[in-house]
């Protein structure tokens, strides 16, 4: 057990460590690695509040969920799948 606590800890400083630094601050302070990045804070926020009603949980696995499934026919060179 005492291995296992130590090597996720071992992972999430490398997870930590691996990480970008922020390099911009957005008008309401949240700093981020990309400016452009700014733009999609207040909508992130809004996703977060109305539709996963401040919770993490299952609706917003399922929405991850769908969206893969339905970006993942799309070819880079050919487009979308007909």
């Amino acid at each position: 057990m005492a291995f296992t606590s130590l090597l996720a800890l071992i992972a999430l400083a490398a997870y930590i460590a691996a990480s970008p630094a922020p390099t911009a601050t957005c008008s309401d302070g949240t700093r981020v690695s990309n400016e452009a990045c700014c733009a999609f804070i207040p909508l992130a926020q809004d996703l977060q509040n109305t539709i996963f009603q401040g919770d993490c949980g299952e609706d917003a696995h399922e929405v991850i969920r769908l969206t893969f499934h339905d970006a993942i026919a799309i070819s880079q060179s050919l487009g979308p799948s007909a």
